[in-house]
């Protein structure tokens, strides 16, 4: 039971951590990022910062890991409650899409946690290895949707999945540039639906029809 207890409050210290850190790179960046203001920000001493990462990179991993875990779960709910409107549904995850990305402080973390992966040659193979699984759920994300159209999801399925997450990024890197650009849920709408039309239907699949409908 004590063992149990130590676990849960150790579990608990690392998460109010982590969302300590999120704070503090997104204020001062990843370079102004002190352990020490991290520490201070969660309300622990910096003895108890180092009893739960070894360094400032595994903390920024670490928060990297919770922005792109994040992701996701409001569209599987979407899609299971799909009533066979393919409008609808589009309009939907388009609006989940907005929703999740009008946080702006997610945003420009997100592009300061990138910007230090560029620079870091270490940092960047890590932080690869959290996108390439990222990439894993939206294309699962992409093929599920596009059974539930009757659509084939075929093999760019990754592709389609780049696409998304090129959209996600390029379209925060403008907003925060304060480029104003056409609100992303009618970009991403705009996408679903060229998508929807250049996949081929399931029957035409299974008659070997090959071609754009």
């Amino acid at each position: 039971m004590v063992k149990q207890q130590r676990i849960e409050r150790q579990a608990e210290t690392r998460q109010k951590l982590i969302a300590a850190a999120s704070r503090v790179f997104a204020a001062h960046g990843y370079a102004g990022a002190r352990v020490e203001l991290i520490a201070e920000e969660a309300g622990f001493s910096k003895g108890a910062f180092y009893s739960n990462f070894i360094s400032k990179e595994e903390v920024a991993l670490a928060v990297l890991e919770r922005l792109l875990a994040d992701d996701g779960w409001g569209v599987w709910a979407i899609l299971e409650s799909h009533d066979g409107n393919t409008e609808s549904l589009f309009r939907r995850l388009a609006e989940d899409f907005a929703i999740r990305h009008s946080d702006e402080p997610v945003r420009a973390l997100r592009i300061e946690l990138l910007m230090h992966a560029w620079r870091d040659a270490r940092f960047r193979v890590r932080a690869a290895e959290l996108y390439q699984q990222r990439r894993q759920r939206y294309a699962e994300l992409v093929a599920q949707g596009l059974g539930l159209i009757g659509r084939v999801p075929g093999a760019n399925v990754m592709a389609i999945a780049d696409t998304l997450l090129a959209v996600d990024h390029g379209h925060s890197t403008l907003t925060l540039a304060g480029a104003e650009p056409t609100p992303v849920s009618e970009v991403v709408l705009l996408l679903l639906r060229g998508l929807a039309a250049m996949m081929p239907p399931v029957s035409n699949s299974l008659c070997g029809h090959d071609g754009l409908t």
